[in-house]
This record gives C-alpha cells, structure tokens and sequence, in this order.
C-alpha cells in the first residue's frame, strides 16, 4: 500500500523561522525599523537570496553596502542561534512510518545544512529554495516537490 505524502514547510514547521527578535537586532544594526528593514530586503533581495540568484556572500555584501553600520559577523552568528528545531522535529520518525514525508522552504541551504543531518533519514525529499532555484510562492516549486512523489514508496 503507498504512504500518503505529506509537505511540510521546513522554516516555521519542523525548524524555526527568523524570529521577530532577529529581524529587530538586524534592524537595530542597520539604524532603521524593522518594517523599513524587511520591506527594502523584500524589494532589493528576497527572491535573489532564496532561489540562490545571488549567493550567500553577495547577500552579506548588499547587507554591509545597504547598511554600513551592520556588524555582519553578529548577524550571521543570530542566524545560528535563531534557527531551532520545533516541536514537529520530534513527531519526523514517526510521521515517516505512515507517510512519505517531503520538505520544502524558502531559505539558504548554508544555513539549514547542519540542522538537516538528523532529519534526512526522515524525509523522501528536500527542496530548499536556494538549491532549487525557485522560491514561493511560485508554483513551480511545488511541481518540483511533487515530482518526489512518483519516487517514493
């Protein structure tokens, strides 16, 4: 009998996502507000940095180029102590028994990588956005998970 197939989002679901607290210390470094902060990262580099357009070095460059006060070395040690497992984490070895289960996210794999050694023996397939080269909500993204599916059982 073939599993169902379940997707969870990776940031959010199984791993945290950046935390308001996150985007506020980044705001305070770039001596703006948070709302201007994420509306001109939005505008500027989200879909260049999640679908891997640019890479991680160049986003940190348009960080310290767009915000000169920016310390980016204690940006990117946030990062690591922002993302955490989830409650979800602990439910993957079970949920994996009775379903095939596919990750998805709009993120950076250079900072996902060391989280995801644990969960790998879990999951049927995982589509981060900087690897794919899509990013949602672009639909494409989705056909890229679903074409695990025919993989699986």
């Amino acid at each position: 009998m073939d599993k169902p197939q379940l997707v969870l989002d990776l940031a959010g679901v199984v791993i945290s996502n950046f935390s308001p607290r996150y985007w506020r210390e980044l705001a305070e470094f770039a001596q703006t507000t948070h709302e201007a902060f994420k509306t001109r990262f939005s505008i500027e580099v989200r879909e260049a940095l999640w679908t891997g357009t640019i890479s991680e070095d160049e986003f940190w460059l348009w960080l310290v180029k767009s915000y000169p006060s920016v310390d980016a070395t204690r940006i990117r040690e946030l990062i690591k102590e922002d993302l955490t497992y989830l409650p979800a984490f602990n439910c993957l070895e079970y949920w994996s028994e009775i379903a095939d289960i596919h990750l998805l996210s709009n993120h950076r794999i250079e900072w996902l990588s060391d989280l995801l050694i644990p969960i790998y023996p879990f999951v049927r397939s995982v589509a981060i956005s900087s690897e794919v080269g899509l990013c949602k909500p672009n639909p494409k993204i989705y056909k890229t998970v679903e074409s695990n599916f025919a993989n699986s059982s």
